[in-house]
């Protein structure tokens, strides 16, 4: 099985190391061994984690998660 892992801000790896660490050790206590687990920012969205409380901001960037999934 695979599994997406969408981040809803852009948060580039390089940047934001240590979160995507984080976030693949809780994967990897809850996956079986045929799991795999990739996670995604959105390299075009909102960048700022303060922005994203604003609802019309929140919608623009919702465009911006479905482009990342496809």
């Amino acid at each position: 099985m695979k599994i997406l892992s969408q981040l809803p801000i852009s948060m580039p790896r390089e940047t934001y190391g240590p979160y995507y660490d984080l976030l693949t050790r809780v994967y990897d206590k809850f996956r079986d061994e045929k799991t795999k687990v990739d996670i995604r920012d959105v390299p075009s969205g909102i960048s700022n984690p303060a922005l994203i409380t604003f609802t019309g901001i929140r919608e623009i960037n919702a465009t911006e998660n479905a482009r990342a999934m496809i």
